[in-house]
């Protein structure tokens, strides 16, 4: 999910740690299209790796406002780095289906719930994370309305606001 906090949150998870010292590949995605992720786990294998998944879960309102958001507006390095209320409706639930569908294949998923506040993500299990998950209804339009939000109280600019909810 982009603006999960999947980089920060992990820095809490020891398992993270080391299982990142013994690998070969660190793949930071959102893993939200089932079929894409089987093929890229299908050329790990052939080369001999193990996939292991971080699955990392935060309220989608928080993921937008403060991961992709305050990423623009904080971090010069990514700067630019706009990422559409639709893509986000879209890799939200995407992500947790794929993770749960890897974990019934059989691949390790660790679950991790950074949806506790700063330097807080636990491990945590899929069924507690379900009872956290609203992803009903259209979240396209719940995100471009917390958009609109941001740009009227001028914590986004009018380019942000329409690349936002383009």
């Amino acid at each position: 999910m982009s603006g999960a906090g999947k980089t920060t949150a992990l820095k809490n998870i020891p398992q993270y740690g080391t299982i990142v010292k013994k690998s070969a590949v660190v793949l930071d995605s959102n893993l939200s299209n089932l079929d894409s992720t089987l093929k890229k786990f299908a050329q790990a294998e052939k080369a001999g790796k193990e996939n292991v998944v971080f699955y990392v879960y935060r309220d989608l309102e928080d993921e937008f406002v403060n991961g992709v958001v305050k990423r623009i507006r904080d971090n010069q390095a990514e700067m630019g780095r706009i990422v559409p209320t639709k893509i986000i409706a879209e890799n939200a639930p995407g992500s947790l289906n794929v993770a749960q569908e890897l974990q019934k294949r059989g691949y390790k998923v660790y679950v991790v719930d950074n949806s506790l506040g700063k330097n807080k993500a636990k491990l945590s299990s899929f069924d507690e994370i379900l009872k956290k998950v609203n992803y009903s209804g259209d979240l396209k339009s719940k995100l471009n309305n917390k958009v609109k939000e941001l740009y009227e109280r001028g914590d986004i600019t009018q380019e942000q606001y329409k690349a936002y909810t383009k």
